[in-house]
């Protein structure tokens, strides 16, 4: 290889694993207010059909489970926030696979008071009021 094409193969190399490696950071970057872990997913024998949101509680372990379905492969990303639309907590996930997940948060992790469940993905929406646990 001659100096000049030694140095245009060298630069290209760098951005190709600049370019990786920012890929992978961005997809693990902690967003103020985001948070990815307590993500759980499970296969169902079908893939669900619409978008959808729904609460559970474990009163075992004290802790309120938000479960969400994904009918495609997407970004998907939940935001609890209060009646006046303040953010408390944010979930980003980059490519989810489709199927049903859930995240797992403990009574610690929201207010006390009316809370919401925003569920995102591509451009569908779709937001739930989360009831008051008795635990």
């Amino acid at each position: 290889m001659t100096g000049l094409n030694y140095n245009l193969f060298l630069a290209l190399f760098l951005i190709v694993i600049v370019c990786v490696n920012f890929r992978v950071l961005y997809s693990q970057i902690s967003f103020s207010n985001t948070h990815n872990s307590n993500l759980y997913s499970s296969t169902i024998p079908n893939n669900p059909s619409k978008l959808k949101i729904y609460e559970s509680f474990d009163t075992n372990n004290m802790s309120r489970i938000i479960k969400f379905d994904l009918p495609n492969k997407g970004t998907a990303e939940i935001k609890i926030h209060d009646i006046s639309g303040n953010t408390i907590r944010r979930y980003f996930y980059d490519m989810i696979s489709s199927g049903r997940h859930e995240i797992k948060l403990s009574k610690n992790d929201l207010p006390a008071g009316k809370c919401f469940a925003t569920l995102s993905c591509d451009d569908k929406k779709e937001t739930i009021k989360l009831s008051e646990p008795e635990y």
